[in-house]
């Protein structure tokens, strides 16, 4: 979310905002984590494990928009890396229609930041 210009909360979306969220929430998980016994992967883990779609709803344009997306195949993703020596890609598996809009859902940083606590 942000703020329009008279103060009221507009929705907004995109890397250009996520990223610096995530960021943030990262370094609170690193000073929770001062020895840096978790490696890069765990706080990976941790961020995806702790994320959550509550709140984020589908409208019914969105769920037929993902509907008629996902039967030409958009609603995939592929499993493998982007290029394979032999041209050939592995099956793309389904996603659900919340990860396809709202990729892994919403970083909790206090769920997050206790995770690390916790290990």
């Amino acid at each position: 979310m942000g703020l329009d210009p008279i103060g009221k909360y507009v929705q907004v979306q995109g890397t250009s905002f996520s990223a610096p969220i995530v960021s943030g929430v990262v370094a609170l998980m690193k000073g929770e984590d001062p020895k840096r016994r978790l490696s890069r992967e765990e706080m990976v883990s941790i961020l995806k494990k702790t994320a959550t779609y509550d709140r984020l709803n589908l409208s019914k344009a969105d769920v037929n928009r993902y509907r008629l997306q996902k039967e030409v195949g958009f609603g995939t993703v592929v499993d493998a890396p982007v290029s394979r020596p032999s041209g050939i890609f592995a099956k793309t598996k389904p996603v659900s229609a919340q990860e396809y809009f709202f990729g892994r859902g919403l970083v909790n940083a206090d769920a997050a930041v206790a995770s690390v606590r916790q290990k």
